[in-house]
């Protein structure tokens, strides 16, 4: 995607430095907006790696700006990230970030809108909000089903909203 002053492309297994480095700084600022510093500190090691399997699936896309630094990324699977289970005809929402100094700049939105092209055979879109990011996918057409405590890591549980959009909304 071209036109603004970032560009849309697939992640390569080369961008997992620079991901890491970014999912950090989004989650690490984004998250303290709504949770408590303790579930911030705790969650932020597992949520800034970069999920190699989405990367190679080719269904995971990065923003980069003029000078090619990455400033978002986000993508989609078949598989349920929590369970691997698939669902027919349903996509899951994952790991969207931006950069804090580029968020409100259509960096997100520009990946929702590849993810819905790429995901054409979709019948319904997932995922799992942070609390923090629920207003973004609720812009997007993505309704609010609950709340769910979602385990980031063996001793820790994070309450995130489970979220869907139907195809005929996207």
């Amino acid at each position: 995607m071209t036109g603004r002053p970032h560009t849309v492309r697939a992640a390569t297994m080369s961008d997992q430095g620079p991901l890491s480095v970014l999912l950090r700084a989004s989650y690490g600022w984004m998250l303290l907006d709504r949770y408590n510093a303790d579930t911030v500190a705790g969650v932020l090691p597992e949520l800034a790696k970069p999920d190699t399997g989405l990367i190679n699936s080719r269904q995971y896309y990065v923003a980069t700006n003029e000078q090619g630094n990455l400033i978002g990324a986000g993508g989609w699977s078949w598989g349920n990230p929590v369970t691997g289970d698939l669902e027919h005809g349903k996509a899951h929402i994952r790991q969207f970030a931006t950069h804090p100094t580029n968020f409100g700049k259509g960096v997100a939105s520009a990946i929702l809108a590849r993810v819905r092209q790429d995901a054409a055979a979709v019948k319904t879109l997932e995922c799992r909000s942070t609390v923090s990011a629920q207003g973004f996918f609720a812009r997007h057409g993505f309704k609010p089903c609950g709340e769910v405590l979602q385990r980031i890591a063996p001793h820790i549980l994070m309450a995130t909203i489970r979220m869907t959009r139907d195809r005929s909304g996207i």
